[in-house]
């Protein structure tokens, strides 16, 4: 079977991208096209480097971790340690569930002349299911995250507090875990900051 590696570029940087998009999806935020651009390019370099490099199992991990770690920094350029650990496992279950739609995919197709080398799924069919698979992830994705977006704006409401002949206007949050009540009237607490009481 013939490979050619510009395809495999090509596959490895859409496939990178959309599960990046789906990223920052996910968290919400606008995407830097061009960072999130740059940040696919590395890793379909990678996957070149790492289908023609035989390495160890141990090495082949190891060089995973490391080249997810450097795509999620390049993509979002997250300066707090927690928010990137955020991203990073975000970055792996989105790409577990695109890579799982993809093998569901060509399970049920079952195409033959498949070469797997290194990790990677290579032939004719491999490369339109992955795209295949990483639109519907993506799809799914897009409308999970919509839905999140109409519920969490279902729950911000305005209010007013009175106090001492003054009012002050602020959003609230509804928050239905909130189980705190006062003792005598059995009302529902609301929290508000110190300094927007002052």
């Amino acid at each position: 079977m013939t490979i050619y590696i510009d395809v495999v570029l090509i596959e490895n940087i859409a496939m990178n991208y959309i599960i990046l998009m789906s990223c920052s999806l996910i968290e919400n935020r606008k995407a830097n096209i061009l960072k999130i651009l740059i940040s696919s390019i590395v890793g379909g370099i990678y996957s070149i480097l790492n289908f023609v490099l035989k390495e160890s199992i141990f090495i082949n991990l190891l060089s995973k971790i490391l080249i997810s770690i450097l795509m999620v920094k390049i993509a979002f350029k997250s300066k707090k340690c927690k928010s990137f650990i955020k991203q990073l496992i975000i970055f792996y279950v989105v790409s577990f569930m695109i890579g799982g739609i993809g093998f569901m995919l060509l399970f049920l197709i079952s195409p033959k002349n498949i070469i797997f080398q290194n990790g990677h799924l290579i032939g004719t069919y491999p490369i339109k299911i992955a795209l295949f698979g990483g639109a519907i992830g993506f799809s799914i994705i897009t409308i999970i995250s919509n839905i999140q977006k109409r519920k969490v704006e279902n729950q911000i409401c305005d209010i007013e507090i009175f106090l001492n002949y003054r009012k002050i206007k602020l959003s609230s949050f509804i928050d239905t875990g909130n189980l705190l009540k006062d003792p005598i009237t059995n009302k529902s607490v609301i929290i508000v900051e110190k300094e927007s009481l002052k």
